[in-house]
C-alpha cells in the first residue's frame, strides 16, 4: 500500500510555514495518479498557498510496481552506509512477506535510483515492458555513435519523443551548457542485443540493483572486453 506523512516546511521564497504531504512508498496499482504525477513531473513539488511559489522537496520514498513485480527506491544519497541501511530494510520485509506470511516475492526485480529523472525513466521503461538492461547496455552503443558525430553526452534518458511528426521511443541526449537532442531509439539495436547477452530474468536476491551505464560497462567487459571487439554484437 502507499504510505504518506505530513510535514511541516517553510516556504524559501516568502519564508512562510505550510504543510506538506511525503509519500514513503508509492504503489502504482493503489494510487494510479501518484504514478501519474511521477511521470508528469508534479510529483514532490511543493506549491506554496501563501505566495504560489514552487520547489521540489527532495526526499527518498519506494515506487511499488505489484503486477510486473518490481520496486524501485529512490535515494538521494550515495553514502554506502545508507545504501546498506536501504538492502538491510528490503531484506526484513523480504523475510517477513516470504517466510512469516507465506507470500511469496519471487520473482522480484529491485532498482536502486538517485534522481527523480532517472525513477521516470525506469518506469517508463516498465510501461514499455522492455529490459532496463538492455537499455542501458545500448546507451553505451548509442554514445559511441554520437562520438562519431563529435557530441558529448552528458546523460541519456530512455524515453518517447516526436520524430519526424510521429511519436516514438527515443534516447534523449543532454550535453554541456543545458542543450538538449535525441536520437531514436529503435527496436532493432534493443533485439540486437538482447539476444546477444541472452541475461535472461533478474536472479532472485535482497539488495536494490543500481542499474546504469556503469553496471552496463562491466557486463559488457564480462562478454568481451569492448564495444568493438570481436565478440562484441554487430550493430549497423
Amino acid at each position: 500500500m502507499s504510505q504518506k506523512r505530513t510535514i511541516e516546511l517553510t516556504c524559501p521564497m516568502c519564508g512562510k510555514p505550510a504543510s506538506f504531504t511525503l509519500w514513503d512508498s508509492v504503489n502504482n496499482v493503489l494510487n494510479p495518479e501518484l504514478e501519474e504525477q511521477l511521470l508528469k513531473n508534479t510529483f514532490a513539488l511543493f506549491s506554496c498557498p501563501h505566495c504560489g511559489g514552487q520547489n521540489y522537496v527532495a526526499y527518498d520514498f519506494l515506487y511499488h510496481d505489484m503486477q510486473k513485480g518490481w520496486m524501485i527506491y529512490l535515494l538521494h544519497s550515495r553514502e554506502e552506509k545508507d545504501r546498506e541501511k536501504v538492502n538491510a530494510s528490503l531484506e526484513r520485509m523480504y523475510r517477513l512477506l516470504d517466510g512469516k506470511l507465506g507470500h511469496t516475492m519471487h520473482p522480484y526485480s529491485f532498482r536502486l535510483v538517485h534522481t527523480l529523472d532517472e525513477m521516470r525513466e525506469k518506469i517508463i521503461i516498465l510501461h514499455d515492458d522492455l529490459d532496463d538492461r538492455i537499455v542501458e547496455i545500448s546507451k553505451l552503443f548509442i554514445r559511441e555513435r554520437l562520438k562519431n558525430d563529435h557530441v558529448e553526452a552528458l546523460a541519456l534518458r530512455y524515453g518517447w519523443g516526436a520524430v519526424d511528426g510521429k511519436q516514438q521511443p527515443v534516447m534523449y541526449v543532454f550535453e554541456a551548457g543545458g542543450k538538449m537532442g535525441m536520437v531514436p531509439y529503435t527496436r532493432q539495436l534493443y533485439d540486437v542485443l538482447e539476444s546477444f547477452f541472452k541475461l535472461g530474468q533478474d536472479a532472485d536476491g535482497t539488495v536494490y540493483e543500481e542499474i546504469n551505464e556503469a553496471w552496463a560497462a562491466d557486463m559488457i567487459r564480462k562478454y568481451g572486453g569492448g564495444l568493438s571487439g570481436n565478440s562484441s554484437p554487430h550493430i549497423h
